[in-house]
This record gives structure tokens, C-alpha cells and sequence, in this order.
């Protein structure tokens, strides 16, 4: 962890992992949404802002969807789309 990001009690962004399950994580912070397609945190913020990145508002926070998320990378809505799930 960083010196500025122990300073200010953030917490450490993942480095690389599989994208979450909608089901499981329905909303992401934008850094961490940001950082699936490359991103770090000023330039998340930034693409969030232009369009680019979508979020939804929850009061005074902005979200991503994790399901528009995993839409944009063009992978499956999550557990259950595409394995033989019953609908």
C-alpha cells in the first residue's frame, strides 16, 4: 500500500481479478470499475464523467453497474447466463 493511500485510510485497489458477479456485487465504486479496463483512479473518474465509464447516482454516490460493466468488456451478465440456468 502506498504511503497517500495509507495516509488517507483508502483502500488498496485490486490488481487483477475476475470481473464480479452482478448477483454477488451489484455495484462497484468507479476506481475499481475503472481499473477492469485499465484505468486508474483520475482517469476513471474522468471517463465516468464524460460518458464513458456508466454509473448511476444512489443518493449523493455514483455507482457502475456490475452488469454494465461485465456488458462493455462483452462478457455474461454473471453466474447463471449461459450455463443451463432455468429461467
Amino acid at each position: 500500500m502506498s504511503n497517500l493511500q495509507s495516509d488517507i485510510g483508502a483502500a488498496p485497489l485490486p490488481k487483477r481479478r475476475a470481473a464480479p458477479d452482478p448477483e454477488e456485487e451489484p455495484t462497484l465504486d468507479i476506481p475499481v470499475a475503472g481499473r477492469f479496463i485499465g484505468l486508474g483512479r483520475p482517469a476513471s473518474y474522468a471517463a465516468a464523467q464524460r460518458g464513458d465509464l456508466p454509473t448511476i447516482k444512489i443518493g449523493r454516490r455514483k455507482v457502475v453497474l456490475t452488469a454494465d460493466l461485465r456488458a462493455m468488456l462483452g462478457l455474461a451478465a454473471g453466474r447463471g447466463e449461459g450455463h443451463g440456468a432455468a429461467a
